[in-house]
């Protein structure tokens, strides 16, 4: 990999920042993913999920559980 320096609107580079907060990864990885993108160079990563998830409990009300003073094992809290 090259080093390289580049010039920015202050604007577009709190963007960027922003976008690589969101992603938890650095400001050159957002970079090389837009070049990468635009250039047609290789296939960016697909963005975060931001969705939430349904699944199927056995316990019934699982809200029930939060509430009442059961026993939770010491590495779950």
């Amino acid at each position: 990999m090259k080093r390289i320096m580049i010039q920015a609107e202050e604007g577009l580079l709190d963007r960027a920042r922003r976008r690589a907060h969101a992603r938890g990864v650095s400001v050159a990885q957002v970079v090389r993913d837009a070049l990468a993108r635009d250039l047609g160079y290789e296939q960016a990563p697909p963005p975060a999920l931001s969705c939430l998830g349904v699944v199927s409990s056995t316990e019934g009300d699982l809200s029930r559980r939060a509430s009442s003073d059961e026993y939770e094992p010491e590495p779950y809290r």
